[in-house]
């Protein structure tokens, strides 16, 4: 009989295994949101050889990806997930004394190499695993009057599996409400209250995803670089941030590009929050309405790429939660 999208069985999971190759024993089930799941893509060759009569005569697969998204809004213990996840460094300290448990602050920093995952899903009957998966990009969004959205994009560097249906996992899901935008407190390039409507801080690891022998799967996945990206729309209220992109605050350009920061935390239940902050991003551009004789408000659309500093960590998030560790 059909199957819906929508059935309550379904789950996909994030287990972190204690070794590579190994698949996870513990996982966390995110109260995922549309587009999640695992993407499976076949790469087929097809050959034409001598004595065919022209047609194509061997057909086979060459390779096979199995490359992971989660997307969920934001809560405490899918923050303390999703953002290690991508940033690699997670240090957990009790830092106040609630009902009925401790809270916990991780500090999260980025560092040159991000742990191993394992990835379980239940689609209709399917149930499929893929191992070794590593974060390839992280989006943190938000906008006025909803809550932050994470969405984890991952890519598979060991097997990929069916698993009996009978081995399906039970889920056990958060069950607080999410971080919120409403009540954020917002710091652009220094400025407290920044008129922020919405944004996006990507942030991206470049990994060498060809490594294969002996399988029709990846062997391993490898860290190569990371980058960090904001995009955000501002209300205009004057032209102090777009001289400063342009011309470095005087009316002449410049060779080097303005820079800022972004400081952003998000309310949460009980105090449980979530804050984001890349401290040095260089702006690489500025846009603002074009003419309109019929009349509107006029918004900043602002583009930063991370930079390293003599400093200070690259990029660093904080979340309060009462898990002491992910799962």
């Amino acid at each position: 009989m059909p199957v819906s999208s929508a059935d309550p069985a379904n789950y996909i999971a994030l287990g972190k295994p204690p070794a590579r190759d190994t698949p996870a024993t513990t996982y966390y089930f995110l109260r995922h949101l549309d587009g999640s799941g695992i993407e499976i893509d076949p790469e087929i060759q097809r050959e034409r050889e001598g004595g065919d009569n022209q047609i194509v005569s061997l057909s086979y697969r060459s390779q096979v990806k199995a490359d992971p998204q989660l997307g969920a809004n934001s809560r405490p213990q899918w923050a303390g997930n999703a953002l290690p996840a991508i940033l690699g460094a997670d240090a957990i300290q009790a830092v106040v004394a609630t009902s009925p448990s401790l809270l916990m602050a991780h500090t999260i920093v980025a560092v040159g190499t991000v742990p191993y995952y394992t990835v379980h899903e239940r689609a209709a009957d399917e149930v499929t695993q893929v191992t070794n998966c590593k974060a390839q990009q992280l989006e943190a969004e938000w906008e006025a009057g909803r809550p932050l959205k994470l969405t984890l994009q991952m890519v598979g560097g060991g097997t990929y599996m069916s698993v009996p249906a009978a081995s399906a996992l039970t889920p056990v899901r958060e069950t607080v409400k999410p971080h919120f935008y409403p009540g954020a407190s917002v710091v652009v390039g220094g400025v407290p209250n920044a008129r922020v409507t919405k944004g996006k801080i990507t942030f991206s690891r470049e990994l060498d995803a060809d490594i294969q022998t002996t399988g029709l799967n990846r062997a391993d996945v490898l860290e190569l670089n990371q980058d960090y990206q904001l995009d955000a729309t501002l209300v205009y209220e004057d032209a102090t941030l777009w001289r400063r992109a342009h011309y470095g605050g005087g009316s002449q350009a410049l060779a080097d590009l303005a820079t800022c920061s972004i400081d952003i935390y998000f309310p949460g239940p009980a105090s449980q929050g979530v804050r984001l902050n890349i401290p040095l991003m260089e702006i690489t551009g500025v846009k603002i309405n074009k003419l309109d004789p019929d009349g509107k408000t006029v918004y900043y659309d602002l583009a930063a790429a991370v930079v390293a500093g003599a400093t200070g960590a690259v990029a660093l998030a904080q979340v309060w939660s009462t898990a002491t560790a992910p799962y």
